[in-house]
């Protein structure tokens, strides 16, 4: 820890506008069938890194942004790409847009889906955001009878609030309902991540659907500062409820210019 508090010293906090990123994800019991993650993002204006938490520096930026994403899981035979946008106006209130394409193939099977996304929301300070959100999902398989569509609403509000022994909280909560063939289903998700630290974070999540059905486990997160512009970044998240075996482990790259 001192050697990473070393390095995170020494790097100093310039602003940026280009954001790319590349990861690897699986769980701990068997870390080989994971999954790889490469991510860009171009924001209209510079980005300031300079005192809050390096993992919300995106959305504390309150900036017009584009972004992009492809992950593989060679085991599964899966390929995901995703494209979203967000304009901000000089009010705070902004719109986003977005649009995922996954495609799954085996011997057995294939599988494509679809999902788009729209929705928008108001800046109602520095640090919070509320939000509304439409998306529509369509997919294809060769099997018969499988094919389906799920329309998808959310409400949310996310404020990260500053503290004073610790740099902050960053707080999330969402209503979503869920509507396929007839049938729907609506829930609330809560998460809270606590930054000790700039760059570590503890935190938890917990959500209920209307059935009374309910999932939560722990989270914690370290961003390593090894230059100017470039980062490492760690994750481990633990499912209590439902019980899952091991952790999802997640180590990646970040470049800011």
């Amino acid at each position: 820890m001192m050697l990473a508090s070393g390095l995170s010293y020494a790097a100093a906090d310039v602003p940026f506008q280009h954001e790319a990123s590349v990861s690897y994800g699986s769980n701990t019991d068997d870390f080989g069938d994971g999954s790889w993650n490469l991510g860009y993002r171009f924001y209209a204006s510079p980005v300031s890194q300079e005192q809050q938490p390096y993992a919300l520096s995106g959305f504390l930026a309150q900036t017009s942004n584009l972004g992009a994403g492809y992950t593989t899981v060679d085991d599964a035979d899966l390929d995901a790409y995703h494209l979203d946008g967000q304009y901000v106006f000089s009010n705070k209130w902004f719109l986003l847009a977005g649009y995922d394409k996954v495609e799954f193939g085996s011997d057995f099977a294939s599988f494509d889906s679809h999902v788009y996304s729209f929705g928008g929301g108001y800046y109602f300070n520095d640090h919070s955001a509320a939000f509304a959100s439409y998306s529509r999902q369509e997919s294809d398989s060769n099997w018969p009878g499988s094919d389906f569509s799920v329309d998808h609403y959310a409400l949310g509000v996310r404020s990260y609030i500053k503290m004073q022994s610790t740099a902050g909280v960053d707080l999330q909560m969402n209503v979503t309902h869920s509507r396929m063939d007839g049938d729907s289903n609506s829930a609330l998700n809560l998460n809270a991540d606590w930054y000790l630290t700039r760059s570590w974070s503890i935190g938890g999540h917990y959500s209920i659907d209307e059935d009374g059905d309910d999932a939560y486990g722990l989270q914690t997160a370290y961003w390593l500062r090894l230059s100017d512009n470039i980062s490492l970044t760690f994750a481990l998240a633990k499912t209590i409820e439902p019980d899952s075996d091991g952790m999802f482990a997640k180590i990646g790259l970040n470049g800011r210019f």
